[in-house]
């Protein structure tokens, strides 16, 4: 059920909730309030024509919740719908948008709270898309984001694993010791890789802390937590980690506990952003498989808890290590300009493998610390694939440095063996130089501006902070520069 309309008939209060009790829980509308208070009220094919000719242009100059909305979303929860989604997309006068932060004068919010609590009352659940809540609600550009991991997903499932993807998130849980079976071992047992424990155990963490955060109706750390875990823990780092797992002739127990975990991952994370981008959260979740007697909807399905059971703090540790090698060789690649040959994944026709295997970097990580060795030893295949590189070796100490290049992470130090033939380096010092020399100009600009207290008095308090913060950004990156050119002399 998804509506939204400040004011509105009482023949079409009564349509919905006859809806409502005869079962049919899905009725779409959406009021989009533009800046100077009217709204444009489009109406899809679900509405029956003559109750959507009775729909008013309304007007709401205050943007405030009213006795009527609160009527309008009440009535068909206490029908027995499971969840109604309020679009309110206006943001109030006299509050104003800064970036990706939203601020709503005080007297928006009470209005919003009554509007949940009557709507708890009545047994059902609410969800709010309200305003713009940072990147995700940039809908355009990000449906074809959120449809990456739901693609991967569908090219990888087979259809003889739908049913025990259905009951996977149970048998995790009751791997897990959360709750029992009477008379067996239920949906079986479990075998969960690191990586699949890690993306689990982030998944709980940014469940509580969304729900924290839209309970203090703070909306837009709400939704850029969804944004870093969803974009970022799960499509840049879980997906690509789990391919091994997923590959033709892998193991088809590591296959199971992959599938079910990124099967989990996307459904319960479309469940998480569905007040934030409603429409394409609907759209996705229809087309993820599932048996016939799950909802027909993403709408009446219940918003998503935070399982402490799959909180796994080891496992984050650990990943976290791997990141930090990964990165490290990534910012190395980078920064000297060392482009990845084709031949490198695997050995070229008529070449030996061993050949091919000479083609790729190669780097010695150093820490002082076991723990870290151990994982970095343990994780050495994903390491080698994620970064199309060669782990030669771990170590503890390095005894020379001579003719590497270094780059330092917490907890460890990543060193690219034989740097000085494979950089050249007076044309990677020239480039650098140029970088730093174009760097200086644009900080000498920016300085020049905050030196005139004109500018400082008239611009912006945040054009102003904006301006600083570049500055340090900026003299940052030239100390980078020159650490850069002086470990490419030191060669």
């Amino acid at each position: 059920f998804q509506i939204v309309n400040e004011s509105t008939t009482a023949s079409y209060i009564n349509f919905i909730y006859e809806r409502a009790r005869n079962g049919v829980n899905r009725t779409h509308g959406d009021v989009r309030i533009l800046p100077d208070g009217s709204s444009i009220f489009p109406t899809f094919e679900m509405i029956p024509a003559p109750y959507a000719r009775e729909l008013p242009l309304a007007s709401t100059p205050d943007a405030l919740v009213t006795d009527d909305l609160i009527t309008y979303h009440r009535l068909p929860a206490a029908g027995g719908v499971g969840m109604t989604t309020v679009a309110y997309l206006a943001v109030s006068p006299g509050g104003r948008t800064e970036g990706k932060q939203i601020y709503w004068r005080p007297e928006a919010l009470p209005g919003l709270r009554r509007l949940t609590d009557a709507i708890h009352a009545e047994g059902a659940a609410i969800s709010a898309q309200i305003g713009h809540a940072g990147p995700v609600a940039n809908a355009r550009s990000n449906k074809a984001k959120a449809y990456a991991p739901v693609r991967f997903f569908l090219m990888n499932v087979r259809d003889s694993e739908v049913d025990f993807l259905a009951g996977f998130r149970d048998a995790v849980l009751q791997s897990k010791g959360a709750f029992e079976v009477e008379g067996g071992p239920g949906r079986g047992s479990v075998e969960l890789g690191l990586c699949d424990r890690y993306i689990l155990s982030r998944l709980q963490a940014v469940t509580e802390e969304v729900d924290q955060a839209f309970t203090a109706c703070k909306f837009a750390d709400g939704a850029q937590a969804l944004y870093r875990f969803f974009w970022s823990e799960l499509c840049d780092w879980y997906i690509e980690m789990c391919k091994p797992a997923l590959a033709e002739g892998a193991d088809p127990v590591k296959r199971r506990a992959a599938m079910g975990t990124l099967g989990m991952a996307i459904e319960t994370s479309l469940r998480l952003l569905h007040p934030v981008i409603p429409f394409i959260t609907e759209e996705l979740w229809l087309r993820l498989p599932r048996p016939s007697s799950s909802p027909q909807s993403i709408m009446i399905t219940l918003y998503p808890t935070a399982e402490p059971v799959l909180v796994d703090r080891e496992a984050e540790q650990q990943v976290a290590i791997l990141q930090s090698a990964v990165g490290a060789i990534r910012t190395i690649k980078a920064t000297y300009n060392l482009k990845v040959n084709r031949g490198d994944a695997a050995a070229g026709e008529g070449e030996a493998e061993g050949e091919a295997a000479q083609k790729k970097l190669q780097f010695t990580f150093k820490s002082s610390d076991e723990k870290t060795r151990q994982v970095l030893q343990e994780q050495r295949e994903l390491i080698e694939l994620l970064t199309r590189a060669q782990l030669h070796s771990v170590v503890a100490e390095v005894e020379s440095t001579k003719g590497t290049i270094a780059q330092v992470e917490a907890g460890l130090t990543a060193l690219l063996l034989h740097a000085d033939t494979l950089i050249d380096i007076p044309t990677e010092t020239a480039r650098l130089q140029k970088e730093a020399a174009k760097v200086q100009k644009e900080l000498s600009g920016i300085k020049d501006r905050l030196a005139k207290p004109d500018f400082v008095a008239r611009a912006k308090p945040e054009v102003v902070e904006l301006n600083r913060a570049r500055v340090v950004e900026m003299e940052q990156h030239l100390v980078e520069l020159a650490q850069h050119e002086a470990a490419l002399r030191s060669m």
